[in-house]
């Protein structure tokens, strides 16, 4: 079962490198080419997974039962709106960087380390919600099939969008419904196996110590990674120190999108790949949050630049 968890965390992290996966990038196609294809190709990564996880439901495994959220709530709005403004300084989200980690660009260290020092900072300013009812799913309250058949419908319509939308990406860059099919159809089997796997959750077990979560943090983060730079050793590796300036701002942008994280609690990808497919108020709320901070704070930049 290891075995397994490790294999597909590898290949979620090479899927994301080889298909650019970074939601500051969607958003700086949408708001600047009125692209809307990689938007559209995050739904269809969280359609895929709930596939898999209706399957895992259908064949007698409780998965939307071992997953809880917290009710919709200001503290996840205002941290998904940090998360996007981290994202921003850092010019990547929890995806892009390991994107460009993978592909040699050594300052995305410095963001992880900024993530894992914003977790401790949030957590010591007690910035962590307490009190609030847990609640599992709202899918539990349909059958396995019935979701099973919602979601294949999704994940068609979904998937036939995004094929017709989307333009090729000059190779060798995955096309975003390879890149997204993959790594939502891994993270479904994930999340039936696994909980807790998106890496800046495994970041912030890791700053949260405890032999545990250390062991467990450190290696599933490194696998990830790791799958992220063999997708970069396939597409070109260029190792890249960076600047003093790319270390700071690596450094700032982890660091506000671990504080942000607290909040929610969860990083992007754990929105994502966690909260939007199992319909989670605080961290569906939270990337909505993320996501209009991103399309402002883009929007803003061009405005500036065009001046």
């Amino acid at each position: 079962m290891l075995v397994l968890v490790a294999a597909l965390v590898l290949l979620a992290g090479y899927a994301t490198q080889r298909g650019s996966v970074c939601a500051v990038r969607a958003t700086n196609e949408l708001v600047l080419e009125r692209k809307v294809s990689r938007y559209v190709g995050f739904l269809f990564c969280a359609a895929c997974g709930l596939l898999v996880m209706a399957l895992g439901q259908v064949l007698g495994r409780p998965v939307f039962a071992q997953y809880t959220g917290m009710p919709f709530n200001v503290a996840a709005v205002v941290g998904g709106a940090v998360v996007g403004i981290g994202a921003a300084i850092n010019g990547r989200c929890a995806f892009g960087t390991v994107a460009e980690l993978g592909s040699g660009r050594l300052s995305r260290v410095a963001t992880l380390l900024g993530f894992i020092a914003g977790t401790v900072l949030g957590d010591r300013a007690h910035m962590g919600i307490a009190g609030l009812p847990t609640r599992p799913s709202p899918l539990i309250a349909l059958t396995g099939p019935t979701t099973f058949m919602i979601a294949a419908a999704s994940t068609a319509l979904l998937g036939a969008l995004l094929a017709r939308l989307a333009r090729p990406n000059p190779p060798p860059e995955w096309s975003p419904l390879l890149a997204m099919a993959v790594i939502g159809l891994g993270n479904g089997v994930l999340l039936v196996l696994a909980r807790s796997w998106p890496y800046t959750s495994l970041l912030m077990q890791l700053a949260r110590g405890g032999y545990d979560g250390l062991a467990r943090g450190a290696t599933m983060a490194t696998v990830f990674v790791l799958g992220a730079v063999a997708g970069g050793m396939v597409r070109g590796f260029d190792l890249q120190t960076g600047t003093t300036r790319d270390w700071l701002h690596a450094l700032a942008g982890g660091t506000v999108m671990g504080i942000g994280s607290v909040l929610v609690p969860g990083g992007n990808d754990a929105m994502l790949l966690v909260g939007v497919p199992l319909l989670l108020p605080n961290l569906l709320a939270a990337y909505v949050a993320m996501s209009g901070m991103l399309i402002v704070l883009v929007a803003l930049r061009a405005r500036v630049a065009s001046r």
